[in-house]
């Protein structure tokens, strides 16, 4: 029995390593097929989206991401028109600096 108990807990161990869980709970959506990580971070995809519109919350792609309108100055413009063809770089920085 107690040779069980090492090898779930081995088990346990290599997939909290793996997958970079660090609380619990914990909800890390894998591919089922490929295996391929989807989400580590299942549990606050799931409670920003409690109906699932999104699921399985996998990462969006760029041009998701920017779509919609910002504003450049005082004039609004879409955001992937305002960007098409240019460098981006993202920037972030400590939610207390103000810059």
């Amino acid at each position: 029995m107690a040779s069980g108990v090492y090898l779930i807990v081995l088990l346990q161990s290599k997939l909290w390593k793996r997958y970079k869980v660090r609380v619990t709970p914990a909800l890390v959506l894998l591919d089922g097929p490929t295996g391929k990580l989807i989400t580590s971070n299942g549990r606050d995809s799931l409670s920003e989206d409690l109906q699932g519109k999104d699921f399985p919350w996998g990462p969006k792609s760029l041009d998701e991401v920017l779509s919609g309108e910002v504003l450049s100055g005082s004039e609004r413009c879409d955001c992937k028109t305002a960007l098409d063809g240019k460098v981006k770089g993202f920037y972030f920085s400590a939610h207390w600096v103000i810059s």
